[in-house]
């Protein structure tokens, strides 16, 4: 091998190697974060007093009014979930008979995804099905599709 051969294999390596550990930690610390719960009450109250410059008294009496709309936040957020999964089994009843078999591997493939994202935050789709994380685009930063 010459050394030019050499020097790219390891730049190669490098990359892939920094990119897999970068999509991983960030991943770990993202997922981690936001599935827990309390910390998502938390900083949502936290939020809300700082918007409204909430004073101790108020902050006391608001108390119950976060913490019922968090819980019903949450409900929400779970039967959605659960519609949604019912709705994927009813499509692939109905698709059952016309697809080919890798077909309904996808389909089935892309349930169990679903299923996955119990307890992660929403997905903001983009064009073609894919997105990721994140806040959805203010009308002026969206593009023309």
């Amino acid at each position: 091998m010459t050394l030019h051969t050499k020097t790219a294999i390891i730049l190669l390596v490098t990359l892939i190697i920094g990119f897999l550990l970068g999509v991983a930690t960030s991943g770990y610390l993202i997922f981690s974060h936001m599935r827990d719960d309390n910390a998502k009450h938390e900083r949502f109250k936290r939020i809300i007093t700082k918007i409204l410059e909430l004073d101790e008294a108020q902050q006391r009496q608001a108390e119950p009014f976060l913490e019922d709309h968090a819980n019903r936040v949450r409900a929400t957020n779970e039967a959605h979930r659960e519609s949604m999964l019912a709705n994927m089994d009813t499509l692939k009843l109905q698709l059952q008979p016309i697809l080919t078999a890798e077909q309904a591997e996808r389909l089935e493939h892309f349930r169990e995804r679903l299923k996955e994202m119990r307890g992660r935050p929403p997905m903001m789709l983009g064009p073609r099905g894919r997105g990721k994380p994140g806040r959805p685009r203010r009308p002026a930063e969206r593009r023309p599709e």
